[in-house]
C-alpha cells in the first residue's frame, strides 16, 4: 500500500468515526492480523467479529 492508498484510508476511517486508539489499533490489526487490536479497536461500538 502507498502513502496516498494509507492516507485515503485512515480519512475514511476517521469518517465512519475510529479516532485515536482505535484508530491505530484497527491499523494494528490490518498489519499484524493480532485479534486483540481488532477488539481493542472495537472497543465499546458492539461490532460483529466476522
Amino acid at each position: 500500500m502507498n502513502m496516498q492508498e494509507m492516507s485515503r484510508l485512515i480519512e475514511g476511517l476517521r469518517e465512519i468515526g475510529l479516532k485515536g486508539e482505535e484508530l491505530a489499533d484497527f491499523l494494528l490489526w490490518i498489519e499484524s492480523g493480532d485479534r486483540t487490536k481488532l477488539q481493542r479497536a472495537k472497543g465499546s461500538r458492539g461490532a460483529r467479529e466476522d
